[in-house]
């Protein structure tokens, strides 16, 4: 079993099955921070690979004939209530066969003699460095995304019919007009610098 060898293979393979066996959100959250082995027991890794060698060959079948949701081809060591196979059975969900468990057991020491072997520390660190790296990149666009997201204001003047700062002298040319008889004059409203973001209507 090469696993830490295949850096490449490695990589894929905890990224996309480790990661589920552990959780995703946990293996998103950790995996740029800690190595593998800190983070997934022997077990996980044992189990993942289990997974992937029960449905290896449906998968390739599927996606071979470019199909979704299933294949005349059964799962190595389980079945979900397909009668034909050799693990063939009806009870749906009914777990893993004989052989099934058998191989858990022996892909446990091979992922612990794996994870003792020379090159596993450098190939996780490896793998650890990646996901920093692409966790940077992910935190980059999730920033350069809040900021395009940002409305954008300019300063307007709107005229308004609250206030005036010539208010007093157009109260005394009021006055003096009422005097004299003649027509009050009309005062005009005074543009207001109002903030508002754009393409909204500000209504007073």
């Amino acid at each position: 079993m090469l696993l830490r060898a295949d850096i490449p293979n490695f990589t894929d393979f905890v990224d996309h099955f480790l990661s589920i066996v552990v959780g995703r959100r946990h293996y998103l959250k950790v995996s740029h921070l800690q190595k593998v082995s800190e983070y997934a027991t022997k077990s996980d890794e044992a189990l993942a690979l289990l997974l992937l060698e029960n449905s290896f060959d449906r998968w390739s079948d599927m996606a071979k004939k470019q199909i979704q949701k299933s294949s005349e081809i059964p799962p190595k060591f389980t079945n979900g209530g397909l009668s034909n196979g050799s693990s063939g059975r009806s009870k749906k969900f009914g777990g893993w066969s004989v052989e099934g468990l058998d191989r858990y057991d022996v892909l446990y020491k091979l992922v612990a003699k794996n994870r003792e072997s020379e090159n596993a520390e450098d190939a996780e660190e490896a793998f650890r460095q990646k996901r920093y790296k692409d966790f940077l990149d992910e935190d980059a666009k999730k920033k350069s995304k809040r900021k395009n997201d940002e409305p954008v204001y300019r300063e307007t003047a709107v005229n308004n019919d609250l206030w005036s700062d010539e208010e007093d002298e157009e109260e005394e040319e009021d006055d003096d007009s009422e005097d004299d008889g003649s027509e009050s004059s009309m005062s005009v409203p005074e543009p207001v610098a109002l903030v508002g973001e754009i393409g909204q209507t500000a209504a007073i």
